[in-house]
C-alpha cells in the first residue's frame, strides 16, 4: 500500500455535510473548512484516476480508501432544510442542535445517515514525505454569470450522446427527473450536479450552451 495526502490548493474549499432523516424528510448540517487534508492509500501507488483539476467537485469518501481526514478552522456553519419545511420546525431543529447536538436530534427522532466531504477546486497530492506528486490547475469554466451576461445567445439543443467540447455549466433537458430543465456541470467525462454528484446520462435527453465560450467572445 502507498499512502498519499490530498487537499484543495485554495483555502475555504472543503465542505463537510452531516445528513439526518426522519419520516422520509432529509436535512443536513454543513461546515465550511478553511483547510482540509485527506490521507488515503492505494494498493499499486497509481493515482492517475484522480482528476486534480477537479472542475465539478471531489468526494474522497466515494473515490478513495480514506485513512484519516484532518479539517481545521471552520469558516461557516449552516443548516440545509427542504423548501417546504416550516420556519417553526427549522427553529426547533436549530435549537435542539445548539443545546444537545447529535443526542438531542436522535431523541427527537432524527437518524444520522452519515457524513460527506466535498473538496472544491484544484487539488494537490503529496506523498508521505510531503513531496508534491500531482497538482491541479484552476480551469476557466462556464458559470451562471456567463449565461446571465453573455450576449452571444445559446446554441441549438444537442442530443446527449454528443459531448460538449468545453468544461463547465450547461443547460440540460431531462427525461424523467423534475425539473426537466436544469443546469449541470460537464467535467469532460460526466454530467454532475452542483454538489459534485454524478448525474446519470440516461436522465438527460439533450443539452445546449453558449454559442461562444465566454473567454473567447
Amino acid at each position: 500500500m502507498t499512502i498519499f495526502n490530498i487537499a484543495p490548493i485554495y483555502k475555504k474549499s472543503a465542505i463537510e455535510k452531516e445528513i439526518f432523516k426522519k419520516n422520509g424528510v432529509e436535512i443536513s448540517y454543513e461546515i465550511g473548512w478553511r483547510w482540509s487534508s485527506v490521507k488515503f492509500n492505494v494498493e499499486n501507488g497509481d493515482i492517475s484516476f484522480i482528476d486534480v483539476n477537479n472542475v465539478a467537485g471531489f468526494h474522497p469518501h466515494d473515490e478513495l480508501n480514506v485513512i484519516e481526514v484532518d479539517s481545521n478552522d471552520s469558516c461557516w456553519e449552516e443548516w440545509k432544510f427542504p423548501s417546504g419545511m416550516s420556519a417553526k420546525s427549522r427553529t426547533k431543529i436549530e435549537n435542539i442542535w445548539e443545546e444537545s447536538g447529535f443526542c438531542g436530534l436522535e431523541d427527537d427522532g432524527w437518524h444520522s445517515m452519515g457524513s460527506d466531504l466535498l473538496l472544491k477546486g484544484p487539488l494537490k497530492i503529496t506523498d508521505e514525505d510531503g513531496n508534491v506528486v500531482a497538482e491541479g490547475k484552476e480551469q476557466k469554466t462556464i458559470s451562471y454569470d456567463d449565461y446571465q451576461y453573455a450576449d452571444t445567445g445559446l446554441s441549438e439543443w444537442i442530443l446527449v450522446n454528443t459531448n460538449p467540447v468545453h468544461l463547465g455549466l450547461y443547460k440540460t433537458h431531462g427525461t424523467s427527473i423534475w425539473p426537466f430543465i436544469k443546469f449541470l456541470y460537464w467535467d469532460g467525462s460526466n454530467w454532475k450536479s452542483a454538489d459534485g454528484s454524478v448525474f446519470h446520462r440516461d436522465w438527460i435527453e439533450k443539452w445546449c450552451g453558449l454559442k461562444k465560450k465566454p473567454d473567447m467572445c
